[in-house]
């Protein structure tokens, strides 16, 4: 049975909230590795959650949303390539790098339904596959990419490559029950 925990930044904290999943729709496109395209899936709850200081949606980016100059990834993955995860949620400022990748990856694994992202000194790495690739405007915070995959954890001349929301956006949104255009501001 595969659960869900919400709300948590500290594995060993006290406070969270536990839910199983009714159902995973993965894209009907997803090709699994090596090339990873079409790498998103939705998780669907059995129960309703409530929105709390520790637990809010997100929002989904709107299809202008296209260049980004800062972004954050989150994740519980390993700070290096051959660590372990953390018992922290940890948060990387990202720089967006996608002309660089174009470069350096070819089309049947970089395209126009990618973010390419890392810092110097920056990166997601094992165990951070799936979560946010995160933006702010307006006062929001913004889904923009999924951790999809790397070559080396940190390595700045490999920059890491995250699923573009806005490519999959009309698919989330007719598989979901959400509304493409709610977002929560402060």
């Amino acid at each position: 049975m595969v659960r869900v925990v919400l709300g948590v930044n500290n594995l060993q904290g006290s406070w969270s909230l536990s839910r199983q999943l009714s159902n995973i729709i993965v894209h009907p496109l997803y090709t699994g590795p090596p090339n990873q395209v079409n790498d998103i899936a939705l998780l669907k709850l059995r129960q309703n959650i409530g929105i709390n200081s520790r637990i809010s949606p997100i929002c989904l980016p709107n299809m202008t949303m296209t260049r980004f100059s800062n972004l954050y990834a989150t994740g519980w993955g390993s700070a290096s390539e051959q660590g372990s995860g953390t018992q922290n949620l940890m948060v990387v400022g990202l720089q967006e790098r996608d002309s660089y990748c174009h470069r350096l990856y070819n089309a049947a694994v970089f395209n126009s339904k990618h973010i390419c992202a890392n810092a110097n000194g920056g990166d997601v790495c094992n165990g951070d596959s799936g979560g946010p690739l995160i933006t702010y405007a307006n006062g929001a915070a913004y889904s923009v990419g999924l951790v999809s995959w790397g070559i080396i954890c940190g390595a700045y001349k490999y920059p890491s490559v995250f699923t573009r929301v806005t490519s999959f956006r009309d698919w989330i949104v007719s598989n979901s029950n959400l509304d493409a255009n709610w977002c929560r501001y402060p």
